[in-house]
């Protein structure tokens, strides 16, 4: 639990440009269920970025979480963030 809590702690605290960092380390960490919508809920959420920034983001997370194959989370059941209403 305390691991989530740093996550989305790193997550609010990462500049524009590595936000994408902690998005790729979020998805192997808890697996599919931190999806796309996730993001775009956490983004939604962060305060002091422009709507550019948010739209630039997204779409280099979009492209980081469609990099990941079934596969790449054997053993991973459904995470934390499948408990959240995005």
């Amino acid at each position: 639990m305390v691991e989530v809590i740093l996550d989305l702690e790193n997550f609010f605290d990462s500049s524009v440009d590595f936000i994408q960092v902690s998005v790729e380390k979020m998805r192997k960490t808890h697996g599919p269920s931190f999806n796309f919508n996730t993001v775009k809920a956490l983004l939604a959420l962060r305060q002091g970025m422009s709507k550019s920034d948010k739209e630039s983001v997204l779409k280099e997370c979009k492209e980081i979480l469609d990099s990941f194959k079934s596969e790449d989370f054997k053993g991973i059941q459904d995470g934390i963030f499948s408990n959240i209403d995005t």
